[in-house]
């Protein structure tokens, strides 16, 4: 047995095999990572609406103190994933690799829509207290960026699933 080699980054990313729609997922997966951190939504209260209602002032909702972290967790289980098969197989990430990122990509956008659902229907349960005052819900950017992240990750998972589909195997 020989002594091991040592590779740099640049000459192990050369020995992956991604097809285009691994690459997508690559990119969907870390647009759900860079939306992850931060809070997706922020609901105001007046103070008047709060105190009558007991509720506080402002909530927020999604970011790693919400559904933030389920979001990363599909996040990296997808890199992993695709990481794992780009390096270990000759025809890189195959056919559930693909079905994998479309399935996360459907729940993540579930997940994202659950938390704009739920705020949205207590800033309309606190307008219909009918307690003079506002009630205004702030949608963040990171809200968006995860939803573009599902949405890539849903177009990379069928365009992968289509293409593995009809790709004979060597």
């Amino acid at each position: 047995m020989g002594e091991p080699t040592s590779r740099t980054g640049a000459e192990f990313v050369d020995t992956l095999t991604l097809q285009p729609w691994a690459k997508l997922s690559l990119v969907g997966a870390g647009l759900l990572v860079l939306g992850s951190f931060q809070p997706w939504i922020t609901l105001d209260v007046s103070e008047t609406v709060a105190t009558t209602l007991g509720v506080p002032t402002e909530e927020t909702a999604g970011g790693l103190g919400g559904d933030g972290v389920t979001t990363l967790f599909f996040a990296l289980v997808i890199a992993g994933v695709v990481l794992f098969y780009a390096a270990r197989s000759e025809s890189g990430p195959g056919l559930r690799t693909a079905g994998l990122s479309l399935f996360s990509g459907l729940v993540v956008a579930i997940v994202a829509y659950a938390v704009y659902a739920d705020a949205r229907a207590t800033q309309d349960g606190y307008a219909a207290a009918e307690i003079e005052g506002t009630v205004s819900l702030e949608l963040h950017a990171s809200l968006f960026v995860v939803a573009l992240g599902a949405i890539v990750l849903v177009a990379s998972g069928a365009i992968g699933i289509k293409r593995e589909w009809t790709t004979p195997e060597e």
